[in-house]
This record gives structure tokens, sequence and C-alpha cells, in this order.
């Protein structure tokens, strides 16, 4: 990894830390963001909308999620190339190099805006996303920068190049509710206290591995992400907050990248460094995703579509243990509906 790069996002950070004149006042000022409601009780429901099979009310809320994540370099003429608009420009080191966010995240708990939901929306699921750093208007790097390295305030703005989720109806949801890239794959975690680790493939091609070693003081975090894609030709904006119990350091994570498959050779086209500027370890996070809002006309941008599955290989692997299959219950539970069907299916005839 070039150091020469870590140092200069360090100084960089440490730069806009004092320019903005933050340091006890800004540890001071996270506190008391950290102490806040996250929850707005005041907003109303939203009206549901059918989003292929899943009927749901914005916002979408992510109630319990975990995961990694870790940042990148990449050719910043291949990232500003991929991107659908002019509008959107990736972020630009000192060395002249884009920024490639790669997160990880098992997703428990899901419900939507309504009133007081009683259901969940969707399954348990696993999702792993690659997105460009990029600034919507004038570029602020320094901000960006500080921002990212966890040394200045503000929100963070990305857009999805490849979403891999592991069932059907978030497939849907997000292309159809946001216009996100999703496609379903196969997803088997490794669980541990010294490693956080991902493979992610589509049957017996591998896309990536991205394995995280979890270090440094943790905190609470709380950001406003805006996350952009495109849908019918606009681009749109999604307004994201987060409250997340993290740590975050320089370097520790690599990522290997596979050979056989389409979603590889991007990121090989896109020239992903191996090794990671900065890594955070997520044990705990909530998220609340807005409604969609055009902002401006986009060139259209599909992703990777994939291959038509209702689900996904999901497992997770602890110390001492096999991979647990967190579908298995679904699964035998649609076998036996199915079953069923077919025993009622001579006597309804």
């Amino acid at each position: 990894m070039n150091r020469s790069i870590i140092r200069g996002i360090g100084f960089a950070a440490a730069g806009t830390s004092v320019g903005m004149g933050v340091g006890v006042a800004m540890a001071r000022r996270a506190a008391r963001n950290a102490e806040a409601p996250f929850y707005d009780e005041t907003q109303p429901p939203g009206t549901p909308e059918q989003y292929g099979s899943v009927r749901f009310a914005m916002p979408f809320h992510f109630r319990h999620s975990h995961g990694f994540a870790s940042l990148h370099t990449a050719s910043f003429d291949a990232v500003r190339d991929s991107l659908p608009s002019a509008e959107l420009r990736p972020i630009r080191l000192p060395d002249g190099h884009a920024l490639i966010y790669l997160l990880a995240l098992r997703h428990l708990d899901v419900t939507d805006g309504s009133d007081h939901p009683t259901t969940l929306l969707v399954p348990t699921g696993g999702e792993v996303d690659v997105a460009v750093v990029v600034t919507h208007g004038p570029e602020s790097r320094l901000r960006t920068i500080g921002t990212l390295a966890g040394m200045a305030s503000g929100g963070a703005e990305l857009f999805g190049l490849h979403m891999a989720v592991t069932h059907r109806q978030v497939r849907e949801t997000g292309r159809l509710g946001w216009g996100l890239p999703k496609f379903v794959a196969d997803m088997d975690f490794d669980d541990d206290t010294v490693m956080q680790r991902v493979r992610v493939a589509e049957g017996d091609a591998h896309i990536l591995t991205l394995a995280v070693r979890p270090h440094g003081r943790p905190s609470i975090q709380r950001q406003a992400i805006a996350q952009y894609s495109v849908l019918d030709g606009r681009l749109i904006r999604m307004d994201m907050r987060s409250y997340a119990w993290m740590q975050r350091r320089f370097g520790g994570a690599e990522i290997d990248i596979g050979t056989d498959h389409p979603v590889a050779a991007d990121l090989r086209r896109l020239e992903v460094s191996p090794r990671a500027l900065v890594s955070w370890n997520v044990p705990a996070m909530r998220v609340i995703a807005m409604a969609g809002v055009p902002i401006g006309d986009a060139r259209p941008y599909e992703g990777y579509l994939g291959m038509d599955r209702d689900f996904g290989r999901f497992t997770v692997r602890y110390p001492g243990t096999g991979p647990i299959d967190q579908y298995a219950g679904i699964r035998a539970a649609m076998e036996a509906a199915v079953h069923r069907r077919r025993r009622a299916e001579p006597a309804a005839g």
C-alpha cells in the first residue's frame, strides 16, 4: 500500500479539522449528537406503494444491521467515465486517484415507514456495495477526505456501481424504488473478533473477497449520506442517515478481486487497489433511507443484472463452527408449502 497516500489523507484530514476549528469542541458536539434521538416520531407515515413483490411506505428502515467497510484508490479517469452524469464528480486524491468505497452488511430487521409496522418487509440478508465517492456540484476535497477519515463533520456522497444482495425482494425494491444497481449473489461471511471477511460470488464465479481487521477505539457516529442512482433517465438522490457503533483505522483491510465474473472484470478495469486506505468495523448500525428525489438528467445505468433467482447462498461462519446457512429455515418452509400444495391438488381435482 502506498503509505504516502495514507499520510496525505491523515494530514489533509488533520488540516481540515484545524481549519474548521474542531478538536475538543468537535468531540463535545459529537457526544451531544450521539445522545440526541435518532428517530423522528413526528414524521407522518408515507403512502404505501408496490415495488415488485414488496409493498411498503417510505422511508425504508434498517433497524438492526452490522458489517464492515473499506476505502480504496482507483483510476480517476476510469471512475469518472463510469459515472452517468457530469454533475457527479469523483473525489480526486492529491496523487490523482479516485476513491472506491466497499461496504459489507448483514441486515437483520427491516421495516418501512408506515404507522407502527408489525411485520418485517424482507428476510434477513447480506449486502455488499461497491460505490464511488463523489461530490454533486463544486468539489470540496479536503472536507470530504476529512469526513471519511473521521476528523471532520459532514456527510458522504456515493454513487453505487454494483450492489450485491442475497435475495430477490431486496433487488426488486432497490431497483424499482431508487434505481439502485442490485443483483442477487452468494455471500459467505466469516465473523471473528480479529477478522471480518466476506466472499461474494455468483455460482462458481468469484467476484470479490473483502477482509477487515478490526482495530481502534469504538465510538458512536451519526452521519448523513447521499446515495445517487439513475431511475427512468433521471439522476436520483436518496438521503440516508445512520447511527452506528464503529471502529475506524488507517489501512487494516484487503480486497481480493475475482477473474471470471463481469463485476470482477469491472473492478479490475477501475484499477481498484487491493489494500485499503481506511477501514471500518461496524458492530451495530441503524439506517433510515428516504424516498429518492430527481435532481437532473442522466445516462442510463443499470449495473450488473445477474441471474434471475429468488435467493443466493447466505452463510455465516463463527470460530469453531461450520458455515451456518441463514436461509435453511426459509427453504424448508418453502419446500413444505410446495409439498402441502401438491398433496392438496388431487383432493381439489
